[in-house]
């Protein structure tokens, strides 16, 4: 292991492990907290070492101190599954020469979404055997050089890495990104632009990662997870600039390489449901949902797949459902997530149930609702059945405002309605707010376009179609929409 400052997981993770380690080697690259001394508590032979930004150095430096037949490298953030116990002791109670597969489970309590890995971690002792890369550091390429052959197993390592804030989420991705950039600089490999595409996605800088991605798929012999997910994040960006055409080129590229993850499938069907196709959509939710029910029975032959819940992949279908006016879909679906989701740790899918079932009896919220854990998907569903059934949206974005006010969907959903009632100071406030946390989204701007136009304010409408036409200028189809609104307005 290699650490620094890891007191508050370390104990957790050596605990774990204690059982089938004859030897813990800690490389330790400058803790100021109680690591050390934990780590000595448990036995393990301590080094210290000076960081110098390469996370393939000191992993090396780790298994030069290692004297033992096997390898198990761990991170502290990380705990083997006791399950997984036995089938580590009958392993290295061998002596084969193989290297094994262990399935890495990310977890992440924020997301609600887990993923999965799969990575040679348990491998002979072999002096020739180095770690790569400066960071997302790989024994992969090594073992293979070696022709050490590499099996499965069932073996399960939980990480906890990837379960942090957003914040926190993107501090860790911009200390990665330096020194990506750094090794990049030296080694212009696709499997490093993968990573460095991946990076910027985190820090949500959607051109320096559609750049990347676009580098890296060039090269066809890129893992097929790697070029999967990497379409697939091309499709989300080109969805952003609204070209519809090549979202759904890279999906479908996405698709051709991994059949078998289901937020492809999810995202999809998104795309099918703004272009109206259906029944494409309905069948893309089916598919999303048989391929999460055989999710373990897949991972073995891939290095990645992010898994979906039950509960998310519920609320795509009512919400298409409520888009498409299917009315049957709607009670079906909506029905199976009270049978299916009823009984999982989530605290606001009692609320959800409750606040879909008032506003369908046109009731009042529920005042004992927090609704603090909802999430915007939750909110989504809620705008799309108060449209259809016609109700009085006053008393519900009301409710919604205390726990919403800062979603993007939200205050445009709020404001475009405030619109329509002709309110029109509070619906510019609303739009504006929206655009400030999403500047990507056309509609926004045409519906705050709409406002400066209803309060006949011409020089700001103006420079806000200037403004939209800069934003979205290589969009054909909204420049053409802007031509007609400016000889409407200016020329007649």
């Amino acid at each position: 292991m290699i650490i620094k400052n890891e007191e508050k997981y370390l104990e957790r993770c050596l605990s774990s492990a204690k059982e089938i380690t004859d030897e813990i080697v800690i490389v330790d690259t400058g803790s100021t907290d109680n690591s050390k001394q934990i780590a000595q508590s448990f036995g393990a032979k301590t080094f210290d070492y000076k960081w110098c930004n390469d996370f393939s150095a000191a992993r090396n430096f780790a298994l030069e101190k290692s004297t033992g037949d096997w390898i198990l490298y761990l991170d502290a953030d990380e705990e083997i599954n006791q399950h997984s116990i036995p089938e580590i002791q009958k392993i290295k109670n061998t002596k084969q020469t193989k290297a094994f597969n262990c399935k890495i489970r990310n977890v992440n309590e924020f997301t609600g979404r887990e993923s999965l890995m799969t990575y040679p971690r348990l491998f002979p002792n072999k002096k020739s055997l180095a770690f790569q890369g400066k960071v997302h550091e790989q024994i992969l390429t090594s073992l293979k050089s070696n022709n050490i052959k590499i099996e499965n197993s069932n073996i399960e390592i939980i990480h906890y890495g990837y379960n942090l804030s957003k914040e926190d989420f993107k501090k860790k991705a911009e200390r990665n990104l330096k020194l990506l950039l750094d090794e990049y600089a030296c080694n212009k490999s696709p499997y490093v632009e993968f990573q460095i595409g991946q990076t910027y996605n985190i820090l949500e800088n959607g051109e320096q990662a559609a750049k990347y991605f676009q580098l890296a798929v060039k090269d066809k012999n890129l893992e097929r997870d790697y070029l999967s997910t990497a379409h697939r994040v091309l499709s989300h960006y080109y969805l952003e600039k609204m070209n519809m055409d090549e979202a759904a080129n890279h999906i479908e590229k996405s698709i051709q390489y991994d059949d078998r993850q289901p937020v492809s499938f999810l995202h999809r069907a998104r795309l099918n449901s703004l272009t109206n196709q259906k029944e494409k959509c309905f069948s893309d939710i089916e598919k999303v949902m048989n391929v999460i029910y055989n999710l373990r029975e897949t991972t073995d032959e891939y290095l990645q797949i992010i898994t979906i819940s039950e509960e998310e992949v519920f609320c795509e279908a009512i919400k298409y459902s409520l888009m498409f006016d299917e009315t049957e879909k709607f009670k079906f679906y909506f029905s199976e997530y009270e049978k299916r989701c009823s009984n999982l740790t989530l605290r606001f899918i009692p609320d959800f149930i409750d606040i879909i079932k008032s506003i369908a009896e046109k009731k009042k919220i529920p005042t004992e609702i927090s609704g603090c854990k909802l999430e915007e998907r939750h909110l989504e569903i809620f705008v799309l059945l108060i449209k259809k059934l016609n109700v009085n949206y006053e008393i519900y974005f009301s409710v919604f405002e205390n726990w919403f006010n800062k979603s993007f969907l939200f205050n445009k959903e709020y404001g475009m309605l405030l619109l329509a009632k002709g309110e029109l100071e509070l619906a510019e406030e609303k739009l504006s707010t929206a655009q400030l946390l999403n500047d990507n989204d056309p509609s926004v701007y045409f519906f705050l376009l709409s406002v400066f136009i209803s309060k006949n304010q011409i020089d700001k409408a103006k420079k806000h179609i200037e403004k939209i036409g800069f934003k979205f200028s290589s969009n054909n189809r909204l420049l053409s929409k802007i031509n007609m609104i400016k000889e409407k307005l200016f020329h007649t």
